[in-house]
């Protein structure tokens, strides 16, 4: 008993270009996350602490933030810009670009890999280092409640 398989299971180059379509939505979809998400970032003001969205952010508002959050905004605007663009990172031999969605093509899957470990490890290592502030706040709270009793 023999069944009828259809192209795209029998030929590699049609199961190739189906496989690639697939990572193309994949990227579209990731773009259009980046594109709709909202980041905030809580500013004090003069009646208070208050919470803004980055895109909302006034030049002064975004040189008040401390150093490593700035940076932090401007990737995220930066980021937000190019998923507009309908870009994405890619990164070959240590040189990273930028490349529009519907200019890529299978040989750039490695430097689009690359990028995106790297976006990774950059995210593991910011959160890291928030949850090390975190500690540290914790920890100087705990002693200045110390210092408060004696």
């Amino acid at each position: 008993m023999h069944r009828s398989i259809g192209n795209n299971d029998t030929h590699p180059e049609g199961r190739g270009l189906f496989l690639w379509d697939r990572i193309i939505r994949l990227l579209e979809q990731e773009l259009n996350w980046r594109r709709s998400r909202k980041l905030f970032v809580t500013l004090k003001g003069d009646s208070g602490s208050y919470q803004k969205e980055i895109g909302e952010l006034s030049a002064s508002e975004r040189r008040s933030l401390a150093p490593a959050l700035r940076e932090h905004v401007a990737d995220q605007l930066l980021e937000r810009y190019l998923a507009e663009q309908g870009s994405v990172d890619l990164i070959e031999r240590r040189h990273a670009y930028t490349k529009h969605i519907g200019d890529l093509t299978p040989t750039d899957l490695p430097a689009l890999i690359e990028a995106e470990r790297h976006r990774v490890e950059e995210h593991q290592e910011e959160r890291e280092r928030a949850e090390f502030v975190e500690v540290v706040r914790r920890d100087l709270d705990r002693l200045q409640l110390v210092a408060g009793t004696e």
